[in-house]
């Protein structure tokens, strides 16, 4: 079974892509989701390889980083 989830702030446009919103973010997919392994898609914005996410990361492995190409986002 496959599962999206959004970001819910890009639709409102007030999201100002900062490591800690997005941390915000894989928590409550986490949340939401605690018996499956998540693989998370998304560009290679700093935010998304800021230290805090890293770390995080790595203590979620469960929680798989898969980066689109650069040139696509």
């Amino acid at each position: 079974m496959v599962k999206c989830a959004l970001l819910p702030h890009t639709a409102r446009g007030d999201w100002r892509r900062r490591n800690n919103e997005f941390l915000t973010f894989l928590k409550q997919a986490a949340k939401a989701h605690p018996r499956v392994d998540l693989h998370v898609v998304y560009d290679n914005h700093a935010t998304h390889n800021h230290p805090n996410v890293k770390a995080w990361l790595a203590r979620h492995p469960r929680i798989t980083p898969c980066f689109t190409p650069t040139s696509a986002s």
